[in-house]
């Protein structure tokens, strides 16, 4: 085959270009002081929007319970202040200030002794 011949393919059943890089990224996880818990943020691009959203999810890793995830419409990074609180730095619409979002993840966690 020769760089002449070479097309690329579309169709409902082909993976283009496009379609790789309109899939969901993972950035690193970040598991709690315990280790039961993991935060990773997640980044797609839309091309159709000429955007990316963002969204962070929270697993718990030995319950078998399902991902929460949570949007951050103006992204952010996240990190934990103790065992099940989470906070959000996101920079404020000035660019000059920044704010701080925080919130128990009670939901995710049971554990029974």
């Amino acid at each position: 085959m020769t760089a002449q011949d070479f097309v690329l393919k579309e169709g409902a059943n082909v993976l283009t270009p496009q379609d790789a890089l309109e899939l969901p990224r993972a950035g690193g996880a970040l598991a709690n002081p315990s280790g039961d818990l993991v935060i990773v943020p997640i980044s797609k691009y839309t091309f159709g929007d000429r955007k990316t959203a963002h969204s962070l999810v929270v697993v718990a890793l030995d319950s078998g319970q399902e991902p929460l995830s949570f949007p951050l419409p103006n992204g952010g990074e996240a990190f934990w202040l103790d065992d099940v609180t989470l906070a959000v730095v996101i920079e404020a619409a000035s660019g000059k200030t920044y704010n701080v979002n925080f919130g128990e993840i009670r939901v995710l966690y049971w554990k029974f002794y």
